[in-house]
């Protein structure tokens, strides 16, 4: 015996049955921003300065390079300088504050 197929049972075509997966997993709220400090600016900066170096060193360890690129070996010096500018920065940041907030007035 043969079944009838449901559209011909109805006489109109069905919406095939669409697998959409599971449900979609909401993200969480993203947790508040902490604000960043004088000592996390200055530790970024002396990771990059490393990073860049290390990597220098290593295209040259490796026969990539015959010797560091002038422009990287700078941008190292800047970050390691800003690293330590930052660091100096930080015993002076309340005085800095009071500085910062007063008015600026123009003449």
């Amino acid at each position: 015996m043969d079944e009838a197929k449901p559209e011909e049972a109805t006489g109109e075509p069905q919406e095939a049955e669409q697998d959409l997966g599971p449900p979609a997993a909401v993200d969480p709220p993203e947790p508040p921003k902490k604000p960043v400090g004088l000592s996390e600016m200055a530790e970024v900066c002396m990771v990059e300065a490393i990073r860049i170096t290390s990597t220098q060193e290593a295209l040259i360890a490796a026969g990539y390079r015959i010797e560091a690129e002038p422009r990287q070996t700078r941008r190292a010096e800047v970050m390691e300088a800003t690293a330590k500018f930052l660091d100096a920065l930080a015993p002076h940041l309340p005085a800095i504050r009071q500085i910062l907030k007063r008015p600026q007035g123009r003449a």
